[in-house]
């Protein structure tokens, strides 16, 4: 498994098309391919299980015993106006009724082209010959939606699984109380900053310009030592917000029909609290496990990136406000303006 969850969790960087969520375990119906942001065997957007027909049971499991089940959130759609959630349910009775096992929120990852595996622990109640477990990211984001009756933007995922009785002698379990901060706290980065980072799968380095608004990362996978970049020009155009992925070693480019800008803020929202700890604002979302913290600027009421939290990536950021960038930063490559370059679109 330790293997497993770290390949899984690597950025890798071309796709044939755009995808959202992912069943890891029990595996979900159907082909799954996790190796690449936005690859279309997760791309699943009709109900309740993405129009896949129910195949062959993947795995047993026994009811009223912890179930360990791991997803992968293949892009994230954060919608800031109002932020979207994911939610796991079963059914029993094929698909008659739903019973919700684990609900959690989404959260900031300012920028949409990123994998991030998600483990939780949930029970089954009832035994199952057939049961189908379901994944749903309601995302709210309109420039998500598809098909055009799907107007949360909602994306599916379902697993088909058995449940046979438990050999466990039951026992009462103490209620969990989650701390919630007194007191919100907020800040908002500077117009423009840079920040580097390296976590435990990669090295990051971020240019954030939200006069454009323009923003651009590189990463590197160390497994790989592969570099992509990722451009995006939040200016809306014809063909709407691009985000560019560059490799320059293989002269390489793809274009994401990217969600709208957000700024690069903090601040309790959605299912998501913060509070001051001396000059660091740390927020948590404690339905998820991922949590993020800020920096504030000496003298400011702004902040800059200091750490980002997922459950099986921890970054740490060392960030500065900047005044200006040299043209260059920003400036696609020739290949990249060509009409053979592949286009992916949420829409298929």
């Amino acid at each position: 498994m330790r293997s497993l969850l770290s390949g899984l969790s690597l950025l890798s960087l071309f796709a044939a098309a755009q995808s959202h969520i992912c069943i890891i375990e029990p595996h979900q119906r159907g082909a799954m391919n996790i190796s690449s942001p936005a690859d279309d065997t997760c791309f699943r957007r009709y109900p309740s299980c993405g129009g896949i027909a129910a195949g062959p049971v993947t795995a047993t499991y026994r009811v009223n015993e912890p179930t360990r089940i791991l997803f992968q959130q293949n892009l994230n759609h954060w919608n800031q106006d109002k932020p979207g959630h994911f939610d796991l349910a079963v059914s029993y009775n094929n698909e008659a009724t739903w019973e919700t096992l684990k609900t959690f929120g989404d959260f900031p990852g300012n920028d949409m082209v990123q994998q991030t595996n998600f483990t939780f622990d949930v029970k089954f109640t009832q035994v199952a010959k057939h049961a189908i477990l379901r994944l749903r990211y309601i995302s709210y984001n309109k420039f998500e939606v598809y098909p055009k009756n799907n107007t949360d933007a909602v994306f599916y995922q379902c697993s088909d699984i058995e449940i046979v009785p438990s050999t466990l002698k039951a026992i009462d379990e103490e209620p969990t109380t989650i701390q919630v901060a007194e007191k919100a706290s907020s800040c908002t980065t500077p117009k423009r900053w840079t920040a580097t980072s390296t976590s435990n799968l990669q090295h990051t380095k971020i240019y954030y310009d939200a006069t454009g608004p323009i923003v651009r990362w590189d990463r590197t996978v160390l497994a790989t030592g592969i570099t992509t970049s990722y451009i995006t020009n939040y200016t809306l155009t014809s063909e709407g917000i691009i985000e560019y992925g560059i490799q320059e070693d293989t002269k390489s480019c793809i274009t994401y029909g990217a969600d709208k800008f957000y700024p690069w803020a903090y601040g309790s929202i959605g299912s998501a609290q913060c509070a001051d700890q001396q000059d660091i604002i740390q927020c948590a979302d404690h339905s998820s496990g991922v949590s993020w913290s800020a920096r504030r600027i000496s003298g400011s009421d702004m902040c800059l990136p200091h750490s980002l939290q997922k459950p099986h990536e921890h970054i740490e950021f060392r960030s500065e406000e900047v005044s200006s960038f040299d043209p260059s930063t920003f400036k696609l490559p020739s290949y990249c303006k060509s009409p053979s370059v592949k286009k992916i679109s949420c829409h298929q």
